[in-house]
């Protein structure tokens, strides 16, 4: 149960933007991990606060971006609702390159620039989904090797 506490804590801290919390649960979480025997996959939390910016820059375009790729070709989804997603899209996008711009060198900046690049190079294709969904799993990739857990589920809302 402490295990499963310190989990919600690190995300509840990171939605918040507090990363002191976060560092901290996550290092109290860690040391769980040893003590009970628990095999960890995480590394610890270590990005400066401009890479945890960048990191949820990315997180938020990343859901965006497979929201726009699974989107079924029917009637059901409005072509003005298609059309929103696609320029929320190209917004956060936007936004993320500036994030880009500022961030320290690191392997989040280099991720997330790769990310960007092949979503504006494949966005205005229509019917093209895999490349769109690959760069989405390269940067799932490199948030996980951070111990960001990262869900791949799309949840409708009705």
């Amino acid at each position: 149960a402490r295990f499963t506490n310190l989990t919600w804590s690190i995300k509840c801290a990171k939605e918040i933007g507090d990363d002191t919390k976060a560092a901290q649960f996550s290092n109290e979480r860690m040391a769980l991990k040893k003590s009970t025997g628990q095999k960890s996959r995480e590394k610890p939390y270590h990005l400066h606060s401009d890479s945890v910016t960048l990191q949820q820059k990315a997180m938020d375009c990343r859901l965006l971006a497979r929201k726009f790729a699974l989107e079924k070709n029917d009637s059901k989804i409005q072509l003005t609702e298609k059309l929103y997603n696609h320029e929320e899209l190209l917004t956060r996008l936007e936004e993320l390159g500036e994030e880009i711009k500022t961030a320290s060198s690191g392997p989040m900046k280099q991720a997330a620039t790769q990310f960007r690049d092949s979503l504006l190079l494949w966005v205005d294709q229509p019917g093209i989904r895999s490349p769109v969904l690959t760069a989405c799993d390269r940067l799932r990739d490199v948030l996980r090797a951070y111990g960001v857990q990262v869900n791949d589920s799309i949840t409708s809302r009705k």
